[in-house]
């Protein structure tokens, strides 16, 4: 960090800056799903969430020092269309330990034809940290 962000700070509080920034969430995100999927059913794709600097086995605690109880960290998975402003599908979950893998059931769109999806991995603790990942979903007849 550069001096002049920290010019007008007293030392204590350039610590807590600098711990609230290395106890950020800074996830990592994998998406797998199938090469194809058959129209009108029901499908799946996982989702892994890697929190590398998380150590513990709990969900982590969000520095949120004003609120009048702790909050933990949470997450939401929204499987989306953009083009059409569609929620398909959404899940929450908590990460405990370095790694989460979240299964997200969908139904498949009844025409055939490959559809630009979305996933969204949104934090329910820390605003700005949220991710979007594109991916292609393949239907082709049942």
């Amino acid at each position: 960090m550069s001096n002049f962000f920290f010019a007008p700070f007293t030392r204590i509080t350039k610590l807590q800056v600098l711990k609230y920034l290395r106890n950020l969430p800074l996830l990592t995100i994998s998406i797998r799903l199938p090469q194809s999927f058959t129209s009108s059913t029901l499908a799946s794709l996982s989702v892994t969430l890697v929190h590398p600097s998380h150590k513990l086995s709990s969900s982590p605690r969000v520095h949120a020092p004003n609120f009048p109880k702790p909050q933990y960290e949470s997450w939401w998975i929204v499987l989306g269309d953009a083009k059409t402003n569609e929620l398909i599908a959404m899940r929450r979950t908590v990460l405990r330990g370095k790694e989460a893998r979240v299964k997200i059931d969908f139904y498949t769109p009844e025409r055939e034809g490959e559809y630009n999806y979305s996933v969204f991995v949104i934090c329910d603790g820390y605003l700005g940290i949220d991710q979007q990942e594109e991916i292609t979903v393949v239907v082709t007849k049942a």
